[in-house]
């Protein structure tokens, strides 16, 4: 150490030590820029951060909006489960990743070191929800899960998933399109589903506007019941437009589900009507066979969803 003293005790000054520590380490100045463009740099890494952070948030958001509209009842016994099981674990990780490196970015900043971690973990995630919001007014999260979804085929993206619930015709569930074009006298439609397997679709419970959707060409989704008798002949209630990965404006959505929600409801509706009907004629002495529930007032989706609305 170099033999600078400061005072008779012998102390080395403070001075001194950053004198000796220069000449030790050989340690020479820098231009002013160059803190700059590192400063500027730290502040880039931290907006690309928020950036994905925002994109992650973004699709997320979209999913939680279609999930809380959809006909959640019929997957799950609550809202909370079915959009936990819904939510990709990719996007989750993404934005929780994003998040721990804008905070640390937020961090090496020249005042960084004086606020507390968890002041700079939810400043950096509300940054990010905000953006994430904004990219979602804009339909954003479903464009990115489409092109995703497009380009690779080992993205677990939304379409997929939705395509996972549907498609399920021991619980009542199907997806795909007619073989064949329906006519005015059509009851019975072969149909091929997403599995690439054929069945016999029975429309005699359909709706004109049900018939409509069948016939358009378009992918669908069916909701109904198997043929207790053959296990190729599925009875068609319901048929749904394939909205996945379509960016519909929330009160757009909210009317789907109550749309939805009421043809499900109309075949228990019919059902009633007709016992209302059977009673006043027992009141009459009117001779009149008792109605029968059918494959479509006995569906386990109306159980459901009157479970879930109690």
């Amino acid at each position: 150490m170099n033999s600078r003293l400061t005072n008779k005790d012998n102390i080395v000054s403070v001075q001194d030590r950053v004198f000796d520590t220069i000449e030790e380490q050989g340690i020479e100045p820098r231009s002013r820029y160059v803190f700059m463009c590192v400063a500027a740099l730290v502040w880039v890494l931290w907006v690309i951060s928020v950036v994905f952070g925002a994109m992650a948030a973004a699709v997320l958001m979209n999913i939680v909006l279609y999930r809380y509209y959809d006909l959640y009842e019929i997957f799950a016994s609550s809202l909370f489960v079915f959009v936990f099981k819904g939510l990709p674990l990719i996007w989750v990780v993404a934005f929780v990743a994003m998040i721990y490196v804008a905070m640390k970015q937020l961090r090496r900043t020249t005042t960084g070191y004086r606020y507390p971690t968890a002041l700079l973990a939810l400043s950096s995630v509300v940054v990010s929800l905000f953006a994430g919001l904004w990219l979602h007014t804009y339909g954003f999260g479903w464009w990115l899960d489409a092109k995703l979804d497009s380009y690779t085929g080992y993205y677990p993206s939304q379409t997929d998933h939705e395509t996972k619930l549907w498609q399920n015709p021991a619980s009542g569930r199907l997806v795909g399109r007619p073989a064949t074009e329906l006519t005015a006298t059509s009851t019975v439609v072969p149909f091929k589903d997403m599995d690439n397997a054929d069945w016999e679709l029975n429309i005699n419970n359909l709706s004109t506007t049900d018939r409509a959707l069948l016939d358009s060409g378009d992918q669908i989704r069916i909701l109904g019941a198997i043929d207790t008798e053959f296990d190729t002949v599925f009875h068609a209630c319901n048929v749904f437009a394939w909205t996945m990965g379509k960016p519909y404006s929330r009160s757009e959505i909210k009317e789907k589900r109550v749309e939805y929600i009421t043809k499900i409801y109309g075949h228990m509706d019919q059902y009633n009507a007709k016992m209302k009907a059977y009673e006043q004629a027992q009141g009459t002495n009117i001779d009149m066979p008792m109605p029968t529930m059918g494959v479509c007032a006995e569906m386990t989706a109306i159980e459901r969803i009157s479970k879930g609305m109690r």
